[in-house]
């Protein structure tokens, strides 16, 4: 198995338990690369965030959950926003950071009930987004998933050889047919 879908599949492991500490500080350290200005609110009072992120428009909060399941990703928003609301905290604009894999349906439900709280989610990173960020950072990988992993491909395998059974078809046909297989490049090449 490749060491992206080995990390996948750990993510995903419901059996797999990781401290969610470990996992908010890995996540906020994925994203500084993507947020330079991304600053992690550790402690017991978040006041329902886990980071801001300041920009022009004014600061974003920054919701991170350990959360499999689109039921755990909406439990933490609703929650994260509620605790928000109560605390008068100013943000409006959110980022979610969780280990779901989600469709667009699913996507739309976490917008939904974010604007039923009114709050705007201006971008989700799940599962496939930390695992090929885990897959090239060696040391989070080590220190989250226990995987150590070496040299890596740029993308997975296919999961068929795509076409190999139309041209094996095409070939097996000729040779019934006692004519020349088709074969790649230019008229005259020998191969």
């Amino acid at each position: 198995m490749n060491l992206l879908d080995q990390i996948d599949r750990r993510l995903g492991d419901p059996d797999f338990a990781f401290s969610r500490d470990l996992f908010e500080r890995c996540a906020t350290d994925l994203l500084t690369e993507l947020y330079p200005n991304l600053v992690p609110i550790t402690g017991g009072s978040d006041d329902g965030r886990d980071a801001d992120i300041t920009d022009p428009d004014g600061t974003i909060g920054v919701l991170i959950t350990s959360a499999r399941d689109i039921k755990g990703v909406l439990e933490n928003l609703r929650s994260g926003c509620r605790q928000m609301i109560a605390k008068e905290v100013p943000n409006r604009r959110l980022i979610l950071a969780n280990l779901a894999v989600l469709n667009a349906s699913k996507r739309k439900q976490i917008h939904a009930a974010a604007m039923e709280l009114d709050f705007k989610v201006v971008e989700i990173y799940p599962r496939p987004w930390f695992a090929h960020r885990l897959r090239g950072n060696p040391e989070w990988r080590v220190a989250l998933l226990q995987l150590r992993g070496g040299v890596y491909t740029l993308s997975r395998p296919p999961g068929d050889e795509l076409g190999q059974d139309v041209a094996m078809a095409t070939v097996g046909s000729c040779r019934g047919n006692r004519v020349d297989p088709p074969t790649p490049g230019g008229p005259g090449r020998q191969w």
